[in-house]
């Protein structure tokens, strides 16, 4: 008798097969069979929302993948595109810096665990970040990780 892990397995394979083998007609179908599937692609954007209107320079990364610096003048916002990991391991972090602020303040945008939006909209401020939520704005802020001394500042 096959276990419940099994069965799960088995199942999981017919369904990926039938998907991989279905001659999609249009992105619609497409779209309907990623999410049968749970792998939609995610983006994450950054706004600068930098008290005292001064340019925000942003590094994003993953384990995988270097998005390289950004530089965003006020009120000016940088996106990224990606698709997740199947068993949930995806994380990206970014760091910020911004002139008059010796520290390089950094913060996990993306967390495959905690986050469980689509698009994925920050701003950024200096003493926190804000995420956004459907139905009530930029009210779910949170202090960076970590605030480390950029390399060069004494």
């Amino acid at each position: 008798m096959a276990s419940s892990l099994d069965k799960c397995i088995l199942l999981f394979s017919l369904l990926l097969m039938i998907v991989s083998t279905t001659g999609f007609k249009s992105d619609e179908s497409h779209s309907q069979a990623k999410e049968v599937l749970g792998i939609f692609d995610r983006t994450v954007e950054i706004i600068n929302s930098l008290e005292g209107a001064i340019d925000l320079t942003v590094h994003c990364k993953s384990k995988d993948d270097d998005l390289g610096f950004h530089t965003l003048q006020p009120g000016q916002s940088y996106q990224f595109h990606f698709r997740p990991e199947l068993f949930a391991t995806t994380l990206y972090f970014c760091s910020f810096a911004w002139p008059g602020d010796p520290s390089l303040h950094k913060y996990d945008v993306y967390d495959q665990k905690r986050d469980f939006c689509h698009f994925c909209s920050w701003q950024i401020h200096k003493t926190n970040l804000c995420r956004f939520k459907e139905g009530s704005g930029y009210t779910d802020c949170y202090p960076y990780n970590k605030s480390l001394k950029k390399e060069g500042n004494e």
